[in-house]
């Protein structure tokens, strides 16, 4: 009874993992490209002012 228990929720716990692993890696991606965005624009500004 407790070992199909435990698979069950292992397996729950993995499937949650993979739906999970996706979208943390899209948010992740996205706020280093918005973090690198803006580290571009601010070099920019800086070269276009010297």
């Amino acid at each position: 009874m407790s070992a199909t228990t435990t698979i069950k929720w292992m397996t729950m716990m993995t499937v949650c993992m993979l739906l999970l692993n996706p979208l943390a890696g899209i948010a992740a991606r996205r706020l280093l490209d918005t973090l690198s965005g803006a580290h571009l624009d601010v070099r920019r500004e800086s070269l276009a002012m010297n």
